[in-house]
């Protein structure tokens, strides 16, 4: 095998690697990353304590969130919860409302992005 040959090889098992460790990216895990999301700016008004939850939506237990029809796993374009949190700042209906607490961070709507796609897992 030549040079040139070599470096053709290295650039293809390279270029192989990187590819796989995008589309293998670490699952996003539930109870780690999601829930304190969730807890931080949605319990006030989604929790299974309230009697009324906003929506009928409750964001304190992952059964209680894969009963609703807000997510759907698999498909985070498709699913109302991910919808919610990622309008404009400002528009309605955005969650949270502005006088209920800060837009969620871009990393914040990212792994709950992931989350979905990945089938929303309770890990």
């Amino acid at each position: 095998m030549n040079k040139s040959q070599l470096s053709k090889a290295v650039l293809g098992v390279l270029s192989t690697i990187s590819i796989s460790s995008v589309t293998n990216a670490a699952d996003v895990s539930f109870k780690k990353q999601i829930s304190p999301i969730f807890q931080t700016s949605c319990y006030k008004c989604h929790n299974s304590k309230s009697k009324k939850p906003k929506a009928g939506l409750k964001l304190d237990n992952y059964k209680s969130i894969m009963a609703s029809d807000f997510v759907r796993e698999g498909d985070s374009k498709r699913s109302p919860l991910y919808y919610a949190v990622t309008m404009k700042p400002g528009s309605w209906g955005i969650m949270p409302p502005k006088t209920k607490g800060k837009p969620l961070t871009k990393a914040e709507t990212d792994l709950i992005k992931q989350w979905i796609d990945q089938g929303a897992k309770n890990n």
